[in-house]
């Protein structure tokens, strides 16, 4: 019953947006139009109080801004009347304000009403700094420090000659020591790879659902006391700002840009799948943002509609941003709607899996980045589907940023970039790119290319070069494609080519000829390059095998 109870909630929140629409959204950069109103973590959360709030904050900015053009019209004009009327004269509800001691104080004043609320108190909120090193590296043997208790530090195994990496959750998130908890197994991978501090920050009890509109509050508290941990720790030890790299999920990643608007020169801070419930539309200065650190990069892996179940920001808002698979729907996560009745009818399903699942993602590739041999390579491009088509393929002047961990190495990377992954640990793939050239002259023909590429001693396995079965091929052109494999080839041995005429019954009037080639590429995102030349011809069902390459 709990769980069609969920389901019922769901479709009545699907109901509501329908009613309440969506306001037309701007272009941003060189990616997608700005998506509609979505929310985060869906588990428990008060959908139809979000709706409201999101349609109340449209109408106060839309007044805002209605109140703001009167003003400069009348300035303009100089006729003092235009001051009398309803939207200048209004009384604005004054504005709550909380202060906590050397945290400072917060008000809900512009633009900081984008929640509708103040923060909760520190003693609320109860934010918890932990620190792992390789001497300490389990949950279990975790030290906490505080910055109003010295001694916790000098007892801890805290080295200020060794980097520092602060991870920092999200809504709803367990506490430290009840997993699934997503900071612990970064910080055990971290650990495995290089020796440095970690700080996990464990605020679960002020991100508690389903009260997301306190936990969107709270992170400037949290962000508050970050902050100060940071400069205790640099007046207590002597490490460096320079030292500090921030990761955070969410509305942690959110946190991480408060933190770095309080300590100018601060070098990164990775953002995974930011927040967007109170955070898209917003000023810059209440969300993560460029600005925020020397260098800010952002793994986007839900963004999309409301009716598709993205709860993720989609706005570039680094100075890279990353957006695997699109940056939506990641490979191996239902739709969230269709997820939710499949585990209605399947116990082995929890809803709230299915439900995030893409949003998670985007810690789970940061994780999966740190230790695996396959980097995650992306490529600047206009569009998610330029990408796709084959057209972003150019990494020169060190243009292709590596995402995740090692993301540092090439700090030159800027724009929104696009790769591909699997859908399954390890999510690396290593891709290939593939033109086949048509002869001048060739009949035109229909039908799907598989393609197998193999080395010395493996090969990728048979891969449909087009999306259906019923692809119109013309004579003299190119047709490029991209293809992932967990398979990587430094060399081609072969290349065999199957073609296959369709069998759809709308095209089995047509007349169609044989697949001819005059030449064939490769490439592959570890550097790796064939081609061959001459003429290939596959006919209609039947199947060829290249083996002379890079003769051209």
């Amino acid at each position: 019953m709990t769980k069609l109870s969920n389901l019922l909630c769901l479709v009545a929140v699907l109901l509501t947006v329908v009613k309440l629409g969506e306001s037309k959204k701007r272009i941003h950069g060189n990616v997608r139009k700005k998506q509609p109103v979505r929310f985060y973590e869906p588990r428990s959360l008060p959908y139809e109080d979000i709706l409201r709030f999101k349609a109340k904050r449209r109408q106060q900015i839309q007044a805002r801004l209605k109140s703001e053009n009167s003003t400069i019209t009348n300035s303009i004009s100089g006729n003092s009347t235009l001051f009398n009327n309803e939207t200048t004269t209004t009384t604005p509800k004054p504005p709550q304000v909380v202060c906590y001691g050397d945290l400072g104080c917060f008000s809900d004043e512009a633009p900081f009403d984008n929640t509708g609320a103040v923060p909760q108190s520190p003693e609320y909120i109860d934010t918890k700094f932990y620190v792992f090193t390789r001497s300490n590296p389990t949950i279990a043997d975790r030290q906490e420090i505080s910055y109003e208790d010295p001694s916790s530090l000098r007892m801890s195994h805290f080295n200020p000659k060794n980097p520092v990496k602060v991870l920092i959750h999200g809504f709803f998130s367990n506490p430290i020591d009840v997993p699934p908890f997503w900071p612990r197994d970064a910080m055990m991978e971290i650990l495995k790879r290089d020796d440095m501090n970690v700080i996990i920050v464990d605020w679960n009890k002020g991100a508690v659902a389903p009260n997301y509109f306190a936990a969107a509050s709270n992170i400037r508290v949290v962000a508050a006391q970050t902050a100060k941990l940071i400069v205790f720790l640099m007046e207590e030890t002597g490490c460096g700002l320079d030292q500090f790299h921030l990761v955070g999920h969410s509305l942690g990643a959110h946190t991480s840009g408060l933190v770095g608007a309080r300590l100018p020169g601060l070098p990164r801070i990775t953002g995974l799948d930011p927040a967007e419930p109170f955070f898209e539309d917003e000023d810059p200065v209440v969300r993560l943002d460029a600005a925020d650190a020397l260098f800010v990069d952002v793994i986007h892996t839900d963004g999309g509609e409301i009716l598709s179940g993205a709860w993720g920001l989609d706005l570039p808002v680094g100075d890279v941003d990353f957006y695997p698979n699109g940056g939506k729907g990641q490979p191996g996560c239902s739709n969230t709607w269709v997820g939710a009745i499949s585990s209605l009818f399947d116990s082995s399903l929890e809803l709230t899996d299915s439900m995030d699942c893409s949003h998670s993602r985007a810690y789970q590739l940061y994780i999966d980045s740190i230790n695996n041999p396959c980097k995650l390579i992306a490529y600047p491009c206009r569009s998610y589907d330029d990408y796709v088509a084959g057209r972003c393929w150019d990494c020169s002047n060190n243009a292709c940023p590596v995402m995740g961990y090692d993301v540092g190495s090439n700090l030159n990377a800027r724009g929104s970039v696009y790769l591909s992954t699997g859908e399954n640990a390890p999510y690396c793939s290593y891709e290939y790119r593939v033109v086949l050239k048509t002869k001048p002259g060739m009949t035109f023909c229909r039908g799907q290319i598989t393609i197998n590429i193999a080395g010395t001693y493996q090969s990728t396995g048979p891969m449909n070069f087009f999306e259906g079965d019923s692809e119109g091929i013309d004579a003299d052109r190119e047709y490029v494609g991209i293809f992932a494999s967990n398979v990587r080839l430094d060399t081609v041995k072969e290349l065999t080519l199957t073609y296959t005429r369709t069998t759809n019954f709308l095209f089995s009037w047509g007349s169609y000829g044989d697949l001819e080639l005059e030449r064939v590429n490769i490439q592959s995102n570890v550097g790796m390059s064939a081609s061959s030349c001459g003429d290939t011809i596959v006919r209609e069902d039947g199947m060829v095998t290249i083996t002379t390459f890079n003769k051209c």
